[in-house]
């Protein structure tokens, strides 16, 4: 028999045999007998909820407006006149997914917010003409979970609706300002508010711990809350501080309850100055006299420069 001629005579050579050389073994790899099944492709990710700014079970500042703008435009608590002082708010809200209990939190200003002990009683009350600090203490209210609390100024204010004060929890919550649980600190005079240019709002558990800080201008780094006392745990310190802009006429507010988030010039709509009641991500077009219309004189908040 001769030598078989090209590829077409080696395979019938092959056929007659029935044997094949291995490297003719023309088989998919997929199935080779000793191939490694291949895993199914995982499913994508779902992104988990971004944790809120701040622990279980504190609230949380989202907005405060210490520069009330000139004019009509200043009237934040929707009464029909501005007051430069009364018309100041600082609104918070529940970032957690229950209740949380308001009772025995504090809000201060820097004047307020001296600190003597633990405790950081207040030393802002002082007489003969010397500033007087905020100090408002919260009464029994549990604030469902995205539940929001406004506590205006109230220096010279006329109220519509349900409001509270240090005494009282408002009977339910006020719709001129979303539905929002309404106080006013009942400021006996126009000393007692916030500085346009430098201050702080400090918000502190019912134990007088620190929570959150929220400053703009020039504030010493004293005045601000500092590393945690000797012997405290992990939650004991953790304090939220954050810058605020320097703004004149409008507030300030939280871009969100996350720890992702920060303080900025209002801007949710080029008409609106400040939106009580309304927490970061709500629709500012919802109907209320709480948001205050830009105008002519107001075109909005305007952030001042800082010097370095």
């Amino acid at each position: 028999m001769g030598r078989p001629q090209g590829l077409a005579g080696w395979l019938g050579v092959c056929a007659a045999c029935g044997v094949w050389p291995p490297a003719w073994h023309f088989i998919h790899p997929s199935a080779q007998p000793n191939a490694s099944p291949q895993p199914p492709a995982p499913p994508a990710a779902t992104p988990a909820a971004e944790r809120p700014a701040v622990d279980f079970p504190h609230p949380l500042i989202t907005e405060v407006l210490y520069a009330v703008p000139t004019g009509e435009a200043g009237d934040a608590n929707g009464d029909g006149s501005r007051h430069v002082t009364g018309d100041e708010f600082i609104e918070l809200v529940n970032p957690h997914d229950k209740p949380i209990q308001l009772k025995g939190y504090c809000l201060t200003d820097r004047t307020g917010s001296q600190r003597d002990g633990p405790g950081r009683e207040g030393k802002g009350a002082s007489r003969g003409g010397a500033a007087q600090g905020i100090r408002f203490v919260f009464p029994s209210l549990e604030l469902p979970s995205g539940g929001v609390a406004v506590v205006f100024n109230g220096n010279g204010q006329k109220w519509t609706g349900p409001v509270g004060d240090a005494s009282r929890a408002p009977e339910a919550g006020n719709e001129k300002f979303h539905s929002a649980w309404v106080f006013t600190m009942k400021a006996a005079s126009q000393r007692v508010a916030l500085s346009n240019t430098g201050d702080l709002v400090l918000l502190s558990d019912p134990a007088g711990s620190p929570v959150q800080c929220v400053w703009w201008g020039k504030v010493d780094e004293k005045d601000r809350p500092g590393p945690p006392a000797a012997g405290q745990g992990p939650h004991e310190s953790r304090v939220l501080v954050e810058e605020a802009p320097a703004v004149s006429g409008g507030s300030v507010e939280r871009t969100g309850l996350g720890a992702r988030g920060d303080f900025r010039a209002h801007v949710r709509t080029g008409d609106v100055l400040f939106t009580p009641g309304l927490a970061p991500g709500a629709d500012a077009r919802v109907p209320g006299p709480g948001p205050a219309p830009a105008t002519k004189d107001n075109p909005g908040p305007a952030v001042v420069p800082q010097r370095k």
